[in-house]
């Protein structure tokens, strides 16, 4: 993929650590140059000045509730700084926006399933848009029959095999095909979509990653992008009071 060949060789290191540990430092390096970008991008004594003005205007609201009109022109005039403050924000993410973008999509691609281990059984399935009888065909160990009935109109099997990228290919009972790769101890490719009637598309069923492993939050497993979150949050807080960007 064009994503990959760009970024690998920049972010690639990632790749080779526990997955909290890089999101961690990705998510630091990001959050850094982010704020850096925004430190320089903008007017720090004006946007100093607009944010004590706002807060000015907050005191001002609080003082003035009993006075509906007087508040309400408070409010408008809160409300213009804050869209001024908005706009002259905007200018540092448009300078950013499209870079964290791919950036996003390869950390999405690298990160979001887990790798299948060699030998490790996966499931992978076929669905359709008609009942059929489905055969499958692949240099994997099958477990089963290699044919078999749609059951609501989908049809799996349990695979497993060594290392590499290991083609699948589901066969109808009018030769129509589709097919799909599975991936075993690299980094997994998405479900793949197919074009050829009965079929509506393929998938191997890679589990999502968890960089905490079996730790959840009220029952939730964060995957890689709230992990992400979580950490740029503390990182652009702290950083932002360190370099004094207002």
């Amino acid at each position: 993929m064009a994503l990959e060949t760009i970024l690998d060789p920049i972010l690639g290191w990632s790749l080779n650590m526990p997955l909290w540990l890089a999101i961690l430092i990705l998510s630091f390096l990001i959050s850094l140059v982010i704020t850096v970008v925004y430190r320089f991008a903008t007017d720090q004594k004006e946007m100093k000045r607009l944010k004590e003005k706002t807060k000015k205007f907050q005191k001002e609201m609080r003082s003035h509730r009993d006075d509906p009109k007087k508040l309400a022109k408070i409010q408008k005039e809160a409300m213009s700084v804050n869209m001024t403050y908005m706009g002259k924000s905007l200018k540092p993410t448009l300078y950013t926006m499209i870079p964290l973008l791919f950036i996003f999509l390869w950390m999405n691609n690298a990160f979001a399933l887990e790798m299948v281990a060699p030998e490790q059984p996966v499931l992978v399935t076929a669905y359709l848009d008609v009942p059929d009888r489905i055969t499958i065909e692949t240099n994997l160990s099958v477990v089963g029959e290699l044919t078999k009935e749609t059951v609501e109109r989908q049809v799996s099997w349990r695979v497993s095999g060594p290392a590499g990228e290991h083609p699948v290919v589901y066969i109808s009972s009018d030769g129509e095909r589709a097919s799909h790769v599975v991936v075993i101890d690299e980094r997994p490719h998405s479900t793949v979509l197919s074009q050829n009637s009965p079929f509506t598309r393929t998938e191997v069923a890679y589990q999502k990653s968890t960089p905490f492993g079996d730790v959840s939050l009220f029952g939730y497993n964060p995957g890689w992008l709230f992990t992400y979150i979580l950490f740029s949050i503390v990182f652009s807080i702290g950083l932002r009071k360190l370099m004094k960007v207002h």
